[in-house]
C-alpha cells in the first residue's frame, strides 16, 4: 500500500491541470484586442492540457502497480 502515497498528489496535479484548463471559460476572460485571446492565454490552456495528461498517466500508472501487488500470486516465480 505504500505505492499508493504518491495518489493525493498526481490528483492535485489532476485537478490543477483542469482548472488550468478550464479556467479562461469559467471566469470569462475578456477577447483580446483582435478580437480573440492571447498566445498567452492559449499557452496557459495548453500547459493545463500538458498537466492532466501527465497526472493522470502519472496516476493510473501508480494504482495499477499498487493493484498487481496486490493480486493474489503475485509474489510468486513464474513456472519454469
Amino acid at each position: 500500500m505504500s505505492r499508493l502515497a504518491l495518489v493525493p498528489f498526481f490528483m492535485v496535479g489532476l485537478l490543477a491541470g483542469v482548472w488550468l484548463v478550464v479556467s479562461p471559460w469559467v471566469v470569462g476572460f475578456p477577447p483580446g484586442a483582435h478580437g480573440g485571446w492571447s498566445a498567452s492565454r492559449w499557452s496557459e490552456v495548453l500547459a493545463g492540457a500538458i498537466v492532466v495528461g501527465v497526472s493522470a498517466v502519472a496516476l493510473v500508472t501508480t494504482v495499477g502497480l499498487a493493484l498487481a501487488a496486490l493480486a493474489p500470486g503475485a509474489d510468486e516465480a513464474p513456472p519454469e
